[in-house]
Formats: structure tokens, C-alpha cells, sequence
């Protein structure tokens, strides 16, 4: 997971830095009266088509390899557990109230207290929480884990996976 997020920030600062040097050229070459027919405008756009092709490439794909890397329990209407159960109630009340398709919901098991959303498509969108996080706050403060169920069920609303991968791009 480590090499990826690296990979990540370094290519978005490489398309930041570029994008920047890029109107940094034309605001000097405006400001100074420079003219020149060397503005790289089909390079631009070819690197800003291939960065769009990138992001999609990588919401897909890291989607995939988050599923396989997370030894995920996917919870649903049929679970065994109350605990289960009720967690089902409780992401399911907060996706009708935002009038949103239920997300798939899965648990791992992880000491940290983290809940997450991943998934590339509006309809394939998953909630991760993890076990120390419910067991800890369902029975001390359930208003809490509410909170970061509204949290999570809000970035499926706002599709902000999708954005975050689509900006990855630039």
C-alpha cells in the first residue's frame, strides 16, 4: 500500500509543478509581450487526456487491490451477529435518509479505530469500519459512530472517491 501512495503524491506533484510552470510561462510571456509559437498546446492536452485515462485507470484498479489486500466481512440484512445486524440498521437508516443506493459494508479487523469509503462507481461503493472501532463505540457512544456513519454515508453522496481519483490525474 505504501509504494502506491508514494507513487501517488509524487505524480501529483509532478502534474501540479507542470500545470504550474506551464501558466507561469504564459503569465510572463503576457506580462513581458513575448511572442512565440512555442506554447505546447497539444502536448497540454495530451497530457491532460492521459492523465484523466490514469485516474480512472487508477480508481479501478486500487479499488481492486484494496479488496484483495483487506481481509474484508462483508455485512448484509442476512448477518448472524447483533452487532452485525445492527450496524446494518444503522448504514442503512443514514443511506435512505441521503437518498442513496446501500453501499456494500464490510469489517475489518484492525486495532485502529478507521472507517472509510472506497469503490470507483456510485452503485459498487463500500464502507469500511473496523472491529476495535464498533465494539468500542456501539456500546460507550453510539451517537459517535453514528456520526461517522453520516461521515462516510456523505462521501458516497458527494461521490468524493470518484472526484479524489478523477483530481489524482492532475
Amino acid at each position: 500500500r505504501i509504494p502506491i501512495l508514494i507513487y501517488r503524491q509524487i505524480s501529483i506533484i509532478n502534474i501540479v509543478s507542470f500545470i504550474y510552470f506551464y501558466i507561469l510561462q504564459l503569465i510572463v510571456f503576457w506580462f513581458f509581450n513575448i511572442k512565440t509559437d512555442f506554447i505546447p498546446q497539444k502536448e497540454i492536452m495530451f497530457f491532460l487526456i492521459f492523465s484523466n485515462i490514469y485516474a480512472i485507470f487508477y480508481g479501478v484498479i486500487s479499488t481492486y487491490f484494496l479488496k484483495k489486500q483487506l481481509s474484508i466481512k462483508y455485512i448484509n440484512e442476512n448477518s448472524n451477529t447483533i452487532i452485525e445486524k445492527n450496524i446494518y440498521q444503522r448504514i442503512k437508516k443514514y443511506s435512505d435518509r441521503a437518498k442513496i443506493p446501500l453501499p456494500l459494508i464490510g469489517v475489518v479487523d484492525q486495532r485502529e479505530f478507521n472507517a472509510f469509503v472506497f469503490g470507483f462507481f456510485k452503485r459498487k461503493k463500500t464502507i469500511i469500519l473496523t472491529k476495535s472501532l464498533i465494539h468500542n463505540l456501539l456500546d460507550k457512544d453510539p451517537l459517535i459512530l453514528d456520526s461517522i456513519i453520516a461521515h462516510e454515508i456523505g462521501h458516497i453522496k458527494n461521490d468524493d472517491t470518484f472526484v479524489s481519483n478523477f483530481l489524482s490525474g492532475f
